[in-house]
């Protein structure tokens, strides 16, 4: 008898096992098509003191006869048309282009010998240290120069005044010398 219920009980169990099996229910699907996420862009617009119109680049100053303790400035605007909403921290940063032997100095030192340093448009209130075009090299990145405030989205700034000084101990090695170099914005995204 007892075999008879364990034999009872195996089939109940396996008829509802099967049964179990075979439950199926009922799915749907609801589904958000075509995503398309596109990124913005970042542009950085510069105008200087020669009166043309922003532009990503322009010309830079040719000064020539330089001398012990010379001085000569230009002013900076700056104008930030990025499609992404973002503001800007400025960094300046010096590129000396290398030309052959002739440049530089008779003892390559005329990089060293030349100093920049920004101000306020007035010309009174330093925004930057004064360092010699060497030291600017490679400011960005990790440079700790940077110009007062932000260049806002859809926003302008300026002018900002570039003073270039010719180190009033410098001696005949810098005679009959040229200097090439790039005077770049660096603008980077402020994390708000």
């Amino acid at each position: 008898m007892r075999k008879i219920y364990l034999s009872i009980l195996a089939i109940i169990a396996a008829v509802a096992l099967v049964g179990g099996a075979a439950y199926a229910a009922f799915t749907a699907n609801a589904i958000n098509v075509n995503n398309t996420f596109s990124t913005g862009n970042a542009e950085l617009l510069l105008k200087n003191s020669d009166g043309t119109d922003y532009s990503p680049t322009k010309g830079g100053a040719q000064w020539g006869n330089l001398y012990p303790g010379y001085t000569k400035s230009f002013d900076v605007w700056l104008k930030n048309t990025s499609t992404s909403p973002i503001d800007f921290e400025v960094y300046p940063d010096v590129e000396v282009k290398i030309l052959g032997d002739s440049y530089h100095g008779t003892d390559g030192s005329l990089p060293g010998k030349i100093s920049l340093q920004f101000f306020k448009s007035n010309g009174t209130i330093a925004v930057t240290g004064k360092y010699t075009l060497s030291q600017w090299e490679n400011n960005y990145p990790g440079g700790t120069q940077k110009l007062d405030g932000v260049v806002p989205n859809d926003g302008e700034r300026g002018p900002w005044q570039a003073v270039f000084t010719v180190d009033p101990n410098a001696g005949n090695e810098i005679q009959n010398s040229k200097l090439y170099f790039d005077l770049k914005f660096v603008g980077v995204q402020t994390m708000q």
